[in-house]
């Protein structure tokens, strides 16, 4: 399960489209995705979606990121 936070929100999204689809009605916010390592960890990745629905990382010089390649 991947889980969207923000300072005042939780969003539990089953698989990657719930994922997509839920990213896509975040646009202009900063916004992290917890998701489960490969080791069996959750790993977190902050990121902003941009408003044309660009995810970019926050702290990696705006790197777009390819939700495919999150683990789960």
């Amino acid at each position: 399960m991947y889980l969207i936070k923000t300072f005042d929100l939780e969003i539990k999204c089953t698989n990657l489209d719930d994922l997509k689809e839920k990213l896509a009605d975040l646009c202009g916010q900063s916004v992290s995705i917890q998701y489960p390592s490969e080791a069996g960890e959750i790993d977190n990745l902050f990121v902003h979606i941009m408003e044309d629905g660009t995810v970019v990382e926050t702290y990696n010089k705006q790197k777009t990121v390819d939700l495919n390649h999150l683990h789960l």
